[in-house]
């Protein structure tokens, strides 16, 4: 429950392979094609990453911190530091825990502080050996009110830190909400920085498009309580001198939403459900737009205020 990939997702893959049943613990990872321009590049699995519902990484210019974004309801958001400069093979995995700004509930003018909770450190081979240990279960296994997977003693075990790290890196939202981190981002999508700004310091802010602020973010309870956007919010967090991120706040505010339009739900005069960002030279943000809102997709330009 509350996993990635679900049972539905389980049977998609096993029917690609054939009618072979997966290993779940296979999927859901970022991957890395190294040697991209040679006759043969070659894929890594970066188990180190997490496993979740992806939308995408954004590797920061020190070339060891990587942020990442979780697709979906009741999710996390979560950094990755490498060991090693270049090599996400071995590193540490942090979940964010959010603070609301006090008082302040309107979508449109709340901003958050973070805080990162450490999940775990390990590195691909160990992962994958523990991966591994769950290979040849199928649905013959089956027994109603057990499971052959990562439990829930397991997950105890594992925050009380007397259990196996590597818990943390196949059941990452699950680790999380038992650290205690933020498990409540509610479609959150593409992550973004312009990469030599962010190197030189001329564009230190990074973004990601929330498409939809609704759900575990306005249903008034936990970490983050805040009213609900239908159509979406870009949000754009400061850089630190070390890529640390401990602040978000609300740049593009999508709306008004009118549920009764026949088209257009949301205004066409405004961002609906943004998706993909990218940020330009100059330091404005390309939003696209993945969205049943707007009678058609729109494309837009947002120019930050100067100083």
């Amino acid at each position: 429950a509350g996993g990635y990939p679900s049972y539905a997702d389980v049977q998609a893959i096993q029917t690609y392979l054939g009618g072979t049943f997966p290993n779940p613990y296979d999927y859901g990872y970022i991957v890395e094609i190294t040697e991209p321009t040679a006759a043969a590049p070659v894929p890594v699995k970066h188990f180190t990453l997490g496993r979740s519902a992806h939308e995408n990484p954004i590797i920061m210019p020190d070339e060891k911190t990587v942020y990442l974004t979780d697709d979906g309801g009741f999710k996390g958001f979560y950094k990755f530091v490498a060991d090693i400069a270049g090599d996400l093979s071995a590193g540490t995995l942090y979940a964010a825990k959010i603070t609301q700004d006090a008082g302040v509930t309107d979508s449109a003018e709340a901003g958050f502080d973070i805080s990162w909770i450490e999940l775990g450190s390990s590195n691909n081979a160990d992962i994958e050996t523990f991966i591994r240990s769950f290979d040849g279960i199928d649905e013959s296994d089956y027994v109603d009110g057990q499971t052959n997977y990562v439990d829930d003693a397991d997950i105890a075990a594992y925050a009380a830190g007397t259990g196996d790290v590597e818990v943390a890196l196949v059941e990452t939202l699950r680790a999380a909400e038992a650290k205690g981190a933020t498990t409540e981002f509610n479609k959150m999508e593409g992550i973004n920085i312009n990469y030599e700004g962010a190197k030189s310091g001329k564009i230190p802010f990074m973004y990601v498009a929330m498409a939809d602020v609704a759900g575990s973010m306005s249903d008034g309870t936990g970490d983050i309580a805040v009213t609900t956007n239908r159509c979406g919010i870009v949000y754009r967090f400061p850089l630190e001198a070390d890529y640390n991120v401990s602040r978000m706040e609300p740049v593009v505010v999508g709306g008004p939403y009118d549920s009764g339009a026949t088209h257009n739900e949301c205004s066409v005069e405004n961002i609906a459900q943004p998706d993909n960002v990218l940020v330009l030279d100059d330091g404005s943000v390309l939003i696209g737009e993945d969205t049943g809102n707007h009678e058609n997709n729109m494309m837009w330009l947002y120019r930050p205020a100067k100083g």
